[in-house]
């Protein structure tokens, strides 16, 4: 197995571009165990938030954001363990007077479209919605399903965070040591060569 090393992290996480809906999508890009943070949110609809797994089956991890039960902001929730690999695709359910909407963020329909993509690049982020804010976390800056009327991009807002299930790989303790070993010996080598 191979082993990771943190600063490569950033690097390795994949997102799809294919079309503008799939900017939000992206593969787990080592295995980790993720969470969510319900971060803020500004909406009439109230929402609830989660993935699509597997077969198509909903998983909810926040429930009834933007409403009098919503959980208190900087709320986490463990999402479960993801190989890497995983694609992971998100959807909101939102009720808004007396109807309930739903999207799907690999979804290529209008509402679709809006509550996944900054469809006026008001974030200034080329169309995404997508903050990377370290190499562990992102925030989605989310608009809910109800009828696409605004493009604000605040209505749910909800941070990724991943955590890796393997520590980063450490160089062994010699590893140091004969790299610079090395390096000291192609010195050498140049010097003797100029001297000859």
């Amino acid at each position: 197995m191979q082993k990771l090393h943190w600063g490569v992290v950033i690097f390795v996480l994949i997102f799809n571009t294919g079309s503008q809906a799939d900017l939000l999508n992206f593969i787990v890009p080592y295995n980790a165990d993720l969470y969510f943070t319900y971060v803020s949110g500004s909406s009439a609809a109230a929402t609830d938030f989660g993935l699509e797994i597997g077969d198509g089956t909903l998983q909810t991890y926040l429930y009834a954001l933007n409403s009098p039960s919503q959980p208190p902001y900087g709320y986490e929730v463990f999402a479960g363990h993801f190989k890497e690999g995983t694609e992971l695709t998100v959807f909101e359910l939102s009720f808004w007077h007396n109807n309930y909407y739903i999207v799907f963020s690999d979804a290529e329909n209008p509402a679709s479209i809006n509550a996944f993509t900054d469809v006026n690049n008001s974030l200034g982020m080329d169309g995404s919605v997508v903050e990377q804010t370290s190499i562990f976390t992102w925030v989605l800056h989310l608009d809910d399903a109800a009828p696409y009327l605004d493009d604000d991009d605040n209505d749910v807002v909800v941070e990724i965070r991943l955590k890796a299930k393997h520590p980063a790989h450490v160089p062994e303790s010699g590893t140091g040591g004969m790299l610079m070993l090395g390096c000291l010996m192609l010195l050498l080598i140049s010097v003797r060569e100029r001297w000859s």
